[in-house]
């Protein structure tokens, strides 16, 4: 009897994407994949992903789609993580960090409900988030003033699915330990994640009030307010970056957001001091190209392209930015060949056979211009 072959895949638990088996974060939400078994079939359903037509010119930003994604998500997660971070290539996306949550901390002694605990924390381990929390319940049963089995049964909650059980758990530890700041985040994350964007920004307020400018704290409600209040997003990341000062994941937020204030001189001095230290930060140099070319300085855009592609001649991304800022300062039959080029290293990519097509729609008018 033939063996049936492993499933090579992971469903994101949270928003239900399908990732490669050896990706330790999901590509989509960044939620961390390592629990999460192969094949697993998560009750979550995917956001479609809407193609848009750009019309004449592609622009660098319309490159933010699946393939950065899969190209930079990992990495941003990692980095955000750690307090000095080593960039991995091909940085950098508009960061978000993910609603994810910490490793469960051991009890601190043995008392009710420290069976049912040890049992769900190893049930966790085991991939049954819904098991973990039928045990965790059973410890807080035994010990309800117990602010760790709460946020435990929360963790496990959220990562069955039970969302909003999950967040009535998720306060409850905050009103029983309201100090402790991983439980106030962690609260923030799932109700950002939930939509309840008023109530998120209001736990991050507190958190950054009551903790000195807690730096996680101030990162994700940037991100939160970024749409909404940029202004405000940039004040509480230019204090996270004072804090951080050698964290690029964070000036790379501060950069965008600064574009979206319209302070398009701060974003393009941020965005060359990342590319000064970090040449590989290919979306980043994108992103400054863009300001270059909204400010009319077609030549320094296609500099910066070019010199990206003469470094990394192997990245499709810098030939695809190449290929949209050749074609809107007009060198339609240099940007047919960039485009050719990005679907010949990228063939794959969702978008590779929207530039194949788009660059022989060139060639026809470039021809028919010519006869």
């Amino acid at each position: 009897m033939k063996a049936t072959p492993q499933p090579d895949f992971r469903i994101c638990p949270t928003c239900g994407a399908r990732n490669k088996a050896k990706w330790e974060y999901c590509a989509s939400c960044s939620e961390p994949l390592q629990a999460v078994p192969l094949g697993d079939a998560a009750e979550a359903e995917a956001s479609p992903v809407v193609a848009e037509d750009y019309g004449e010119g592609l622009p660098w930003k319309s490159i933010f789609g699946t393939l950065i994604v899969l190209a930079v998500a990992i990495g941003i997660y990692k980095l955000a993580q750690q307090p000095n971070p080593s960039p991995p290539p091909e940085l950098f996306s508009i960061g978000t960090l993910p609603p994810s949550t910490p490793p469960i901390a051991p009890a601190a002694e043995k008392g009710p409900g420290q069976e049912d605990y040890e049992a769900g924390v190893k049930r966790l381990n085991q991939n049954d988030p819904a098991g973990a929390a039928a045990l965790f319940a059973r410890a807080t049963a035994s010990a309800s003033g117990n602010h760790l089995y709460r946020h435990a049964l929360a963790v496990a909650l959220w990562q069955s699915g039970a969302k909003q059980e999950a967040i009535d758990s998720y306060q409850h530890a905050v009103r029983l330990s309201p100090a402790n700041p991983t439980y106030r985040l962690n609260l923030a994350k799932a109700l950002a994640n939930a939509g309840r964007s008023t109530e998120a920004a209001a736990e991050y307020e507190e958190l950054i009030k009551s903790h000195g400018g807690h730096v996680d704290a101030l990162q994700e409600a940037a991100r939160l307010l970024a749409e909404s209040d940029p202004q405000r997003a940039s004040d509480l990341l230019r204090r996270a970056a004072a804090a951080r000062p050698d964290d690029v994941v964070l000036k790379q937020q501060l950069a965008t957001v600064l574009e979206r204030t319209g302070d398009a001189e701060g974003a393009s001095s941020m965005y060359q001091e990342i590319l000064e230290v970090h040449p590989e930060a290919h979306i980043t140099r994108g992103l400054l190209a863009e300001i270059h070319l909204k400010r009319g300085q077609t030549a320094e855009a296609l500099a910066l392209f070019r010199s990206g592609v003469r470094q990394y001649p192997d990245v499709p991304l810098l030939h695809r930015g190449l290929g949209s800022a050749l074609e809107r300062s007009g060198s339609v039959a240099e940007a047919i060949t960039a485009y050719r080029e990005y679907a010949r290293l990228a063939p794959n990519a969702p978008d590779a056979q929207q530039l194949r097509e788009r660059a022989l729609v060139l060639e026809k008018k470039v021809t028919a211009a010519a006869s």
